[in-house]
Order: C-alpha cells, then structure tokens, then sequence
C-alpha cells in the first residue's frame, strides 16, 4: 500500500500538468471553431478576379468630409475631417485615446469605409473598385508590435 500511494503521489504533477492542458484545450475549442468557420467561408466574388492593377499614386491622398462611426447608434468618431497628405511628406497623428488616430489610418489604408465624405488617391476614389489595388501597395507599423 506504501509503494502505492508513493507512486502516486509522483504521478500527481504529471497528472495535474495533463488536466491544466486539456481545460486549455477546452477553453480555446469555441474560438477555433469560429476560426475554422470563417477560413471555410466562400470568399466573395471580388477575390475571386485576377488581383487588380497598382492604383497611381503621384500626388496626394485626401480626405474630403470624411465622417466615421463604428455603429448607427454611437456617436461619430470622424466628423466632416478634411486632410490632404502628400505623396512623400511624413504625417503623425497625436490625441487621446479614442479620438479617431487608428481610425484615421484604418481608413486611409482601406481596412475602413467612411460613413460620410470621400477618400481620394490622386483624385481617384477609394472605393470598392480600387480599394483592393490600394491595398496592395499600403502598409503601416502599428504602435505596438
């Protein structure tokens, strides 16, 4: 009985280890499966297109009355926000937390669609047609990586 009970009390780290993981596993099952679910999703039909020619970008991007809210019922983020950044010119963007910086970028990358006002690239709207051309020549290094 001795070497029974000393045999498992050694067993019982390995077998506390086992269990931690599989509550782990268990735990992190419901955010796979949404994972798995939208990588299982049909894309739409503008992926399916052969991938779309550079946008021309020789002057600048802007801005022109561009409001944002992330829903109906909250208030606006952006409202009637007017810029105009040149090509080459190096823009930062200061503000509290919340009052529309990452938005700005998100926008101005395509990752976002105004809810009021017109992104322009060289005079070019950024819309569904161009956005995906756009994107492929725009990147940014968010501020925590």
């Amino acid at each position: 009985l001795g070497t029974f009970v000393l045999g498992a009390q050694r067993l019982l780290p390995s077998m506390q280890l086992v269990y931690g993981n599989w509550a782990l596993i268990l735990s992190n099952l419901a955010g796979a499966e949404v994972v798995l679910q939208a990588l299982e999703a049909p894309l739409g039909p503008e992926w399916n297109q052969p991938p779309p020619k550079r946008l021309p970008f020789d002057r600048a991007i802007m801005l022109k009355d561009v409001s944002f809210r992330y829903a109906s019922d909250q208030a606006p983020i952006l409202e009637r926000f007017n810029l105009t950044i040149s090509k080459g010119s190096k823009v930062g963007f200061i503000g509290k937390t919340g009052s529309g910086k990452s938005t700005t970028v998100d926008l101005i990358m395509g990752l976002l669609e105004p809810t009021g006002g017109v992104i322009e690239i060289d005079g070019q709207r950024l819309d569904g047609t161009t956005r995906r051309a756009w994107q492929r020549q725009i990147a940014h290094v968010p501020q925590s990586i």
